[in-house]
């Protein structure tokens, strides 16, 4: 089967499991291998902001797509995705009460917007602390619908054209080959 992105794969400082350095190494190693492989990337972010934005910065024209996926992160990476034209993808974390990033939900252009679950975790509210799954996406929905003042609909509407626009053709059939991507 043909690849259809790269990742996830990112930045992530909050657990001391591995050195920094040898973290960057990896993941500018996969950016590397999206770039020349022309394929989108899915980027993990976690307490490594100023790095983050500084990785963006260097590489965000490289890829034809990045996914800031499960965004939460804080200005300068939100600021540094737009630049480079980046997705940012939120999941059941804007439905927390303690979530703090209302904002970029709602200053993301809706073109670059897109919705996910990180099922089997993050799981949305009403639900909170059970088993995520795929069909809460509408949860997700329908709070980024109201961060945006938008209806729900509008707004998966649009993410669903944003998906397919960013992972490109090789989401409309499973039947293709590498030559016809």
């Amino acid at each position: 089967p043909a690849v259809v992105a790269i990742g996830e794969t990112g930045l992530d400082y909050h657990y001391d499991y591995s050195p920094r350095s040898a973290q960057r190494q990896a993941f500018e190693a996969q950016l590397r291998l999206a770039a020349d492989h022309r394929r989108p990337i899915v980027i993990h972010g976690r307490d490594a902001d100023a790095d983050l934005a500084a990785v963006l910065g260097e590489w965000g024209r490289a890829v034809p797509a990045l996914v800031l996926h499960s965004f939460s992160s804080g200005t300068a990476v939100f600021e540094a995705g737009m630049e480079v034209g980046a997705y940012f993808s939120f999941s059941g974390m804007i439905t927390f009460r303690s979530w703090a990033h209302g904002d970029h939900v709602a200053a993301c252009p809706a073109e670059r917007l897109l919705l996910e679950t990180d099922a089997p975790y993050l799981t949305p509210v009403p639900f909170r602390g059970r088993r995520n799954e795929p069909a809460n996406v509408r949860y997700v929905a329908a709070r980024a619908a109201e961060l945006r003042g938008e209806t729900p609909d509008a707004v998966a509407h649009q993410t669903t054209i944003n998906t397919v626009r960013c992972f490109g053709p090789r989401l409309r059939s499973p039947n293709h080959s590498e030559t016809n991507a």
